[in-house]
Parts: structure tokens; C-alpha cells; sequence
């Protein structure tokens, strides 16, 4: 069986089912045309944007959020774009998120290619709302040390690498500019855990894909960690002995085995967890019938109408609940009861 890019796709999204993902960021991808497109991955339908040499991959409560109206999209216009922007507007009490996939050049690429990656980086996060959730994530292709508190208390933290390269040097300045953080290097996790592409001949570990985060909105940051989970070796961290996935001609793995998403990267991914309220696929009904249904019990204390009319509801609703579990268990204990009140 050839080396097939959507086999690749379907690969990687299936992690991206099981860790319960909402959204991916993509590099390097290896799509012929650019554009919308959609798969479907062990019965979930995923949503892939496609420019350049980066896409977002939306799952289908995200994109039933895109398409409903009102939502941005912004790309360097230029063939080869290497970074991508979707943007969720501020909607009632929905703050807005704004999510950048970006892809860097190598270390050794000529200044001019350095330069017209940050400057289209810097022109694709202006397209974001001041206020907005921003998370840009991808192959910075840099490594940015701890902070020893005194060169960048305020965008680096204590769990970074063991060195800062110079292009690890330019992103720190590039976010302390912008007012982003490192967030990847907030957040405590092993240091051989932190690596995410090792060096195939010296077999050295180097931290190259970050996560970058809006330092107004890091309240709303739950975690940030490299995911080894699902991972067969060829990624990251050699395999302990000298025998190796071998792969065919074309460059696609052996297809005799099963297949894992290490067979087509050489880099781990970034798992970025955060809480955007409130859920993605919620009418505004829905959310204003579930607040009406919640009862307030400490407001039960309080004399007056307001307090009698919520003890009433109060009981209405723990008799029927009563009467639903007689139907299933006729005879209820003080232990049934205690657990219905």
C-alpha cells in the first residue's frame, strides 16, 4: 500500500479522538490543493483548513461554531503561507478565541525566510481581538530555556529547556512584544517528557514546538504538556534497541503492521488544555433552561416570598424524584433517600 497523505490525516486525528481533542494545529502538512475539507475519523467528523504548509483541523462542535456566522479566517495571501488564523467572535458572554497554527523555518534558513515568517506572523495575530483567547501553537523550530527571573520573568517560566537558542531568543522577544507567553514552559512535566524531536544521528532531545499564549487571558490556561500516548518509538525518543520501524520506498511505513501517528512525524505533539465557556455546541435556551432548573439552596435561609416559593420547588422536585425511584425499587432505605436528597 502506497504512502497516503489522508491515511497520515486519519492517523493523527484518531489521537486526537482519543485524547478528546476540540481543536488541532497542523505543520508541514503535505496536502496537494488548499481549501475546506472533511474526514471522518472513527465516527467523528473533523473539519480541516487547509493554507500552505499548515492547516486547523475543527471537530464538529467547533465547526458547526465556524460555519454559523461570523467567524474569521486569516492566511497570508502569498503561496506557501506558514500561518493560519480562525477566529471565534465574542458572542454574550462567550469570550472570543482565536486559534494560529504556525510553522518556522529551520534554524539554518536564510534571513530573509526568518524575517517574512515572523512578519507574517505578526500580521496574522493583529487579526485577533484584543480581548480574545489566543492561542498560536506549532514548529518553532526554536528552544527557549528556564527563566532564571531576570531575563524574562513575564514570558518564559521555570520549566523551559536546558538552553536558549538564538531563535529561541528572537520568539522570546517576538512575545514579550506582543504580549504573549511561553505557556509550554509554565507548566511542570519531566524534562526527557518535554521533548517533542530528538536529533536522528547525535540522539539528542531538543523542545522545538511551543505553544504561545495571550499573558491577559493565562487564568483561562488549565495545562500545557507533550503527549507520548499511542506512539510506537520512530517519534521523538530513539527505541531502545537498534531495530527499527523499516519503511517502504515512498517513504510511508511498513504496512504490514498496524499503523501509528509516529510513523509519519518526527516531532511529538503539544496538548494544550483550557476552558472556553461555556460549551461549543450550546443554544443560548439551552444554557438559560439549565440556569433556571439549578437551585440555589443557600437563598433557602432567607424569609419571604422568594424563600417559600424556592422551598416549594425545592420539594415538587425531590418528590418526583422519590416517586421515579419507587417505580424502579419499591422498597427505599434511608440510605436511597439520603442519596435522592
Amino acid at each position: 500500500m502506497p504512502y497516503d497523505p489522508w491515511t497520515k490525516t486519519q492517523t493523527l486525528f484518531r489521537l486526537a479522538v482519543k485524547r478528546q481533542w476540540n481543536a488541532v494545529l497542523l505543520t508541514d502538512v503535505g496536502f496537494a490543493r488548499e481549501g475546506v475539507k472533511r474526514v471522518v475519523v472513527d465516527g467523528v467528523g473533523w473539519t480541516i483548513i487547509v493554507r500552505g504548509k499548515v492547516a486547523v483541523g475543527l471537530d464538529e462542535a467547533l465547526a458547526g461554531l465556524w460555519r454559523s456566522g461570523g467567524c474569521k479566517l486569516y492566511a497570508p495571501g502569498h503561496q506557501g503561507a506558514r500561518t493560519l488564523l480562525v477566529n471565534f467572535p465574542r458572542h454574550g458572554m462567550r469570550k472570543g478565541m482565536s486559534l494560529v497554527a504556525a510553522y518556522a523555518p529551520v534554524s539554518n534558513a536564510p534571513r530573509t525566510v526568518q524575517d517574512d515568517f515572523w512578519d507574517q506572523l505578526s500580521t496574522t495575530i493583529r487579526a485577533a481581538s484584543s480581548d480574545d483567547l489566543l492561542c498560536v501553537g506549532g514548529d518553532f523550530n526554536a528552544e527557549v530555556g528556564r527563566n532564571n527571573h531576570q531575563g524574562w520573568p513575564r514570558t518564559a517560566g521555570p520549566w523551559g529547556g536546558t538552553r536558549t537558542t538564538n531563535i529561541g531568543q528572537r520568539l522570546l522577544e517576538w512575545c514579550s512584544r506582543h504580549g504573549l507567553v511561553v505557556a509550554d514552559t509554565f507548566f511542570s512535566q519531566p524534562l526527557r517528557k518535554r521533548y517533542t524531536w530528538w536529533h536522528p544521528h547525535h540522539g539528542t532531545g531538543h523542545i522545538l514546538d511551543h505553544v504561545l499564549w495571550r499573558g491577559a487571558g493565562f487564568r483561562y490556561l488549565d495545562g500545557v504538556r507533550t503527549v507520548h500516548e499511542g506512539r510506537r518509538g520512530n517519534a521523538g525518543e530513539p527505541l531502545a534497541g537498534p531495530r527499527r520501524v523499516r519503511r517502504g520506498r515512498q517513504g510511508g511505513p511498513n504496512w504490514g503492521a498496524s499503523v501509528h501517528w509516529d510513523d509519519f512525524t518526527d516531532h511529538l505533539p503539544v496538548e494544550c488544555v483550557f476552558h472556553y465557556w461555556p460549551h461549543f455546541g450550546g443554544s443560548r435556551s439551552n444554557r438559560q433552561e439549565a440556569r433556571a432548573a439549578k437551585i440555589n439552596i443557600h437563598r433557602l435561609v432567607v424569609p419571604g416570598q422568594a424563600a417559600r416559593s424556592l422551598k416549594q420547588q425545592w420539594h415538587t422536585e425531590l418528590n418526583k424524584k422519590i416517586q421515579e425511584a419507587e417505580r424502579t425499587n419499591p422498597r427505599l432505605t434511608w440510605t436511597n433517600l439520603t442519596q435522592i436528597c
